[in-house]
């Protein structure tokens, strides 16, 4: 709809290593082409006049010479620093100290702040090699293992676990204080508080540059395999693995094959299950999404070390579904995985669909939403004219239309979403050869009243916005002064 409409534009936002994660799970999103879209983007915590102030007290207190300083003002060139994505304090210590860019020289120095902020690589690498500790390393690749961020506890458990695993291998010592000593090494240039009680990486090229490390140095992603305490830190490696592209990694698992198989079985069984006051609660990656993981390893590496997990996660898998059910998408995901895998033999391939298909359409005649109900159907379209299969698909409407439809319906926030359930709601129409329309036309009832009441909020809201440009360009104007000033310091 949003390419057919030559003024519409939809805009998704979302973390970069999150996004890598849902294209990779879904086949849909993978043959949508978001990856031409993709545009990066940044918004820092601090406001354009705190960034503003904290280069300008860098600069003013530096030992920058008058005429490095003149570049940095010179058609207020500190405007693109303030607003550049990877503004961060440690570029800013870096691009101000005359002892690391005298050798830069001066009609080069604004090249050069401009690299430095695009990859700030150098910045990383020497305070990674030259100033952490081995307790310090160890710590940033267990939190990056947990996409970027963790509670003290969880944090503290990845790291012990990687932390002895690295000091075996590298025959280095280790003290009960290196947890809490790699923690105030890090803390600041590296990684900040997150919530209540726990740390996250101080921004995305953080991130960036733990991603250089393993594909320089792929010993470390074998590392981080072996030192897993949970699935998820596997499944964050692999896709890693898988979106680097890089032949060396690659070499170091197969490698290193037999070890990473190994720990991959451990976690792999993991329990999801977690007592709760007054019941249970469900942790870390669902069995269905482990088993895709270990198919995708197993079609990747080519290797049959991998494919000998399958039959025990196979069986896990279905004593997980007789106790807490299945998740359907997750399931219906497997399926199509299981459709377009090469790397089994047929007699095994064939032996999992039997046991997903009649699996997952019972627990969609029991109640699925829309868009579960849509990845089913598609993970079945190579088979969806079969009788019977057509036939417990269009059960499974039927009890969706009883069941689900209103909450869907209700849950429709935005006109996207409203256009969303009727696309699917067409789609299930076409495919199950059943009558949809009346439900459409309740959609498209609720999506008016909505658009009406979107309206008239959006016109209470100009003044608002009128407000607030006058005050960003107040804060503009302030900046300006504030490096204004800086350039007459220089000239007295």
């Amino acid at each position: 709809m949003i390419k057919a409409t030559p003024k519409a534009r939809l805009i998704l936002t979302t973390r970069d290593h999150l996004f890598q994660r849902v294209i990779e799970r879904s086949e849909r999103l993978r043959q949508f082409g978001l990856e031409s879209e993709r545009v990066h983007l940044s918004v820092p915590s601090y406001s354009l006049r705190e960034k503003a102030k904290i280069l300008y007290n860098h600069i003013h207190f530096s030992d920058l010479t008058a005429a490095y300083k003149a570049e940095l003002i010179r058609d207020q060139f500190y405007m693109k620093i303030i607003k550049h994505e990877r503004f961060n304090p440690r570029v800013i210590s870096w691009l101000s100290s005359f002892s690391r860019v005298q050798k830069i020289g001066v009609p080069n120095y604004r090249a050069f702040v401009e690299a430095l902020l695009k990859n700030p690589f150098e910045i990383w690498r020497h305070a990674y090699y030259e100033e952490l500790s081995d307790a310090a390393r160890s710590l940033l690749l267990a939190i990056y293992s947990l996409e970027g961020k963790a509670g003290i506890e969880g944090l503290r458990v990845a790291f012990a676990n990687l932390h002895q695993v690295r000091a075996r291998k590298y025959n280095f010592s280790t003290t009960p204080q290196d947890y809490h000593n790699a923690i105030r090494e890090l803390d600041g240039p590296f990684i900040k508080a997150w919530g209540a009680s726990g740390f996250e990486v101080l921004d995305p090229s953080v991130l960036d540059f733990i991603n250089s490390v393993l594909i320089l140095e792929p010993a470390n992603v074998i590392d981080v395999f072996s030192g897993a305490v949970r699935f998820g830190q596997i499944e964050r490696m692999w896709l890693f693995v898988r979106s680097s592209q890089s032949n060396a990694v690659l070499s170091e698992i197969r490698a290193n094959a037999h070890a990473v198989a190994h720990m991959v079985s451990e976690r792999m069984m993991d329990n999801r299950i977690i007592p709760m006051e007054g019941g249970v609660a469900f942790i870390g990656v669902t069995f269905e999404r482990r088993f895709a993981i270990v198919i995708q390893m197993t079609e990747t590496l080519q290797l049959s070390v991998f494919r000998e997990l399958l039959g025990p996660l196979s069986a896990r898998l279905q004593d997980e579904w007789q106790s807490e059910g299945i998740n359907v998408s997750e399931a219906a995901s497997l399926l199509q995985m299981l459709n377009a895998t090469t790397c089994l033999l047929p007699t095994q391939r064939n032996h999992l669909k039997s046991v997903v298909e009649p699996a997952l359409l019972k627990e969609a005649e029991a109640g699925c939403n829309n868009a579960e109900l849509r990845a089913l159907i598609e993970a079945f379209s190579p088979i969806i004219h079969g009788a019977a299969v057509e036939s417990s698909l269009q059960r499974a409407f039927a009890k969706y239309e009883k069941s689900c439809f209103s909450q869907d319906l209700q849950d429709c926030n935005s006109a996207e979403l409203y256009e969303g359930l009727i696309d699917d709601l067409r789609y299930f129409g076409a495919v199950l050869k059943i009558d949809t329309r009346s439900l459409i036309t309740d959609v498209e009832s609720r999506k008016a009243e909505f658009e009406e009441e979107s309206e008239a909020y959006a016109d209470s809201m100009q003044d608002e916005w009128k407000e607030r440009w006058q005050a960003e360009r107040y804060e503009s104007s302030s900046v300006t002064d504030m490096f204004d000033s800086l350039a007459g310091e220089d000239q007295q």
